[in-house]
């Protein structure tokens, strides 16, 4: 049950990750977005950096445990 729920929390963070960055693509050429917007980009970039290969060690090998 718990790897259930770690596998659950994994996609939804990938999901959330992935929509987000989508979401600050779109501001990038903005012009009326505040100056202190214009990087919101990294962080959704950094999150993805991090957790893909966290993703692709969940799901595509075997041996993976919470």
């Amino acid at each position: 049950m718990g790897k259930l729920i770690g596998y659950i929390v994994l996609d939804l963070q990938i999901l959330v990750g992935l929509i987000s960055f989508i979401f600050s693509l779109s501001l990038i050429k903005r012009k009326n977005i505040p100056y202190y917007m214009k990087g919101f980009y990294w962080y959704p970039t950094v999150g993805l950096i991090v957790g893909i290969p966290n993703f692709i060690n969940c799901h595509f090998i075997d041996d993976f445990s919470f």
